[in-house]
């Protein structure tokens, strides 16, 4: 079987995370890097100032696949979460259990990750430069934010471990030196009512502060038909502190969040294929509704988040010191009836009960080159090194009952400690005024300590046990090299080299107390060359980018089902991941806008004997060992082609309002989940926007998926399947409207 889990969402980290400042480069750095990027192109849309290389750089400007959008734009393209965000984001899927939780994968890799606590998802997101072990999977709206980075490939060197398909970037505004109010409400169907408020200014002296306070809530898109409740519905509670201390040379930034979810959207399942067989009971499809469910008991669920931050930056003359140092907490509980039917006692009642709790540390130390001080020789290198430290105590309690005749029931507890350590380096060294070449290593070090108990009647695990301890070490040296050459001031060309790390795994539930002390996967590494082209031309108002790369994965780390039928992580052998990716923006006319993007991806296992103990055998030699012989296929949970493409009109409405419109398709060609085969399928979003001049009101209309199309976004076996699978459910179509306030 497969049991639901806990993955990720980007969306809600947006909005959970700490009040810093981006990569240590000031507020004013930021504004004048930005100033400069208009002044050189025009002034477009297409001007936005990242910080991916832990620089303050214009965008097309980063030798390397990054997508970005200012929280301005995401406002006003009433963006509201992860789900619309990454489909304008070439090479990047989005993957969903019945629990709301996403997974992300970039460039085919990442959707299959591992669950259970002692595994580690292959995107790694930060907040304010804050890594979040245990994204929770809650979705509120985007709202105060300064820009995400979404930068696709291995980027292993700065980012460290985890980052072995990408990194995502999230970054929130600092306090405002005037007095900045807003408040913001959505509304529309299935009962939606989104509330947003800041309020943000000095507070005399050099301290200045902000307050953000929030919460959603919908109705049920679906119904349990057995039970008369709605489901896939949610509401949530959020706010975020910030204090700012600035004096001179420093700059000291407080930050502290809290998050409740305390009725977590359970999503809606489509159990498809007439092979599907629940425990062997033969074909059940279902209820009629493609968003109702026919369970004898609701899925529910409950997510609390909190954290806190400090960060410290020095700028001199010639050297910039940034101390990052934050703490996550969370706390995640999830109940749901995994046979997926609505059979009682009479045939067999499937339950999972599970909570999740996971507290972090982390504590970073960068010193890096000013950009014209007396360490960059002359203006020729620009620098940073940094040491980094992480470590994690978490634990899983997860319950299972099963009724066959008789009640059995089984709980297994895991217990995790892990630590890790990091030194790292890198610079660019301009060869000349237009070739420039960057170097740069990271060393790893992680240690995992797991207890797994196992208590009760054997069910989940072939034998009950207590306190089996086991413990894995692992470290890394992940190279950078990239080339770059500036054919003209707006047009680069670009090759690079970059190595990422996936920590190894411990798995939750072994199903013997040998497999307890001894059962673990190795890390997973990648080895990505790439080659790119990004620039601006036609005076700034034309600007595209395209990428082709190549990446060798070894030790691939994929989900799989043990003997007792637990997911747990396990090494595929070898895979590789192939493609190109095109983004481009057109502006024509300053009311006007283009956007679009397209995305290859060719994902596949070189070597993989899935099922058998040895992942490397092939052929005969996998068959006979009870395995199948996987190599050559697709990896899951991905869509080989994705397109965007985007129109954005804004016009003039007398002298004090102007209106904008937009609209958005999007095509994702066809995606396989275990035991299920999902074709490919479009979507439709549009919006539009009349709002003041002076920007003091607003007032949006929008529209999601406003074909209203059925499709899955992930999906799992359970039982005896030959054609078939539990799929969860995209959401439907949704429509509101949105009104905002502002004092300036």
């Amino acid at each position: 079987m497969t049991r639901s889990g806990l993955a990720v969402t980007a969306s809600a980290l947006a909005l959970i995370a700490s009040g810093a400042h981006a990569q240590g480069a000031s507020a004013a750095a930021l504004a004048a890097k930005q100033q400069q990027a208009a002044d050189d192109t025009g002034g477009t849309e297409n001007d936005i100032i990242v910080t991916a290389e832990r620089r303050a750089q214009r965008l097309d400007k980063v030798p390397l696949s990054i997508s970005a959008i200012s929280g301005d734009k995401l406002e006003e393209q009433q963006i509201p979460r992860v789900q619309e965000l990454v489909t304008q984001v070439p090479g990047v899927s989005l993957t969903q259990n019945r629990l709301g939780s996403y997974k992300i994968a970039i460039r085919g890799i990442g959707g299959s990750a591992g669950d259970n606590i002692g595994a580690n998802l292959k995107v790694a997101v930060f907040v304010d430069d804050i890594y979040l072990a245990r994204q929770g999977a809650m979705d509120p709206t985007f709202f105060n934010l300064e820009r995400i980075e979404i930068l696709r490939g291995p980027q292993g060197t700065l980012y460290g471990k985890n980052a072995v398909a990408g990194a995502i970037n999230i970054y929130t505004r600092l306090p405002s030196d005037q007095l900045d109010m807003r408040a913001a409400v959505d509304v529309g169907n299935y009962g939606t009512i989104n509330s947003r408020v800041l309020l943000s200014g000095p507070l005399g002296g050099d301290l200045s502060g902000s307050i953000v306070a929030g919460q959603n809530y919908h109705s049920g898109y679906g119904k349990n038909v057995a039970t008369g409740n709605d489901i896939t519905g949610g509401k949530a509670w959020f706010g975020r502190a910030t204090l700012r201390w600035h004096p001179g040379d420093w700059d000291v930034i407080l930050s502290g969040d809290y998050e409740k979810d305390p009725d977590q959207p359970a999503r809606g399942f489509y159990l498809a294929g007439t092979g599907y067989s629940p425990l062997g009971r033969g074909p059940y499809l279902g209820p009629a509704g493609f968003h109702d469910v026919s369970n004898d008991y609701d899925d529910v669920g409950s997510l609390e988040l909190a954290g806190g931050s400090v960060r410290a930056i020095h700028r001199g003359r010639d050297l910039t010191f940034t101390s990052i140092t934050g703490y996550r907490w969370s706390d995640r509980y999830f109940q749901a009836d995994i046979d997926n039917t609505d059979s009682r006692v009479s045939h067999f009642d499937f339950r999972d009960r599970q909570r999740q709790y996971s507290g972090s540390f982390s504590e970073e130390l960068r010193l890096s080159s000013t950009e014209d001080g007396s360490a960059t020789l002359d203006g020729k290198l620009f620098w940073n090194l940094g040491a980094y430290f992480f470590s994690e105590h978490g634990s899983t309690v997860e319950t299972t009952d099963v009724v066959l005749g008789v009640n059995r029931e089984q709980t297994l507890t895991t217990r995790l400690g892990t630590r890790n350590f990091a030194v790292y380096g890198q610079g660019t060294y301009n060869l000349t005024d237009a070739l420039h070449l960057t170097a740069g290593l990271r060393y790893n070090w992680e240690r995992k300590h797991v207890v797994h108990s196992a208590a009760g009647v054997p069910l989940l695990t072939n034998e009950p046990y207590t306190d089996i301890p086991i413990t894995r070490s692992w470290d890394n040296l992940s190279p950078k090299l990239t080339l770059d050459y500036s054919v003209t001031q707006n047009t680069m060309v670009y090759a690079t080299y970059s190595r990422g790390f996936l920590s190894g795994a411990i798995n939750s539930g072994p199903a013997t107390a040998i497999l307890a002390a001894t059962e673990a996967a190795n890390p997973e590494i990648d080895d990505n060359f790439e080659i790119g082209l990004k620039g601006k031309w036609l005076d700034g108002r034309l600007h595209a980018g395209i990428a082709g790369y190549y990446i060798k994965y070894k030790d691939l780390q994929v989900q799989v089902a043990n003997q007792a039928g637990q997911a747990v992580t396990r090494n595929a052998a070898r895979a590789t991941s192939k493609g190109f990716e095109v983004e481009a923006g057109f502006e024509p006319l300053d009311a006007l806008r283009f956007d679009l993007s397209y995305a290859h991806t060719n994902a596949r296992y070189d070597r993989y004997c899935a099922g058998s103990t040895d992942g490397l055998l092939t052929g005969a030699a996998c068959t006979s060992s009870g395995g199948t012989d996987k190599a050559r296929q697709r990896l899951e949970y991905y869509s080989p082609d994705t397109i965007h493409a985007g129109a954005e009109i804004r016009l003039p409405v007398g002298d004090d309002w102007r209106f904008t419109v937009r609209g958005d398709w999007t095509y994702n060609s066809h995606s396989t989940f275990p035991g299920f085969y999902q074709a490919g399928y479009s979507l439709f979003n549009a919006g539009a926007r009349l709002e003041t001049t002076d920007g003091r009101w607003a007032m949006g209309l929008f529209g999601r998926n406003l074909g209203d199309k059925e499709y899955v976004v992930g999906c799992g076996n359970f039982g005896a399947t030959t054609n078939g699978g539990a799929c969860n459910i995209g959401d439907p179509r949704t429509y509101g409207v949105t009104i905002t306030w502002r004092n300036r």
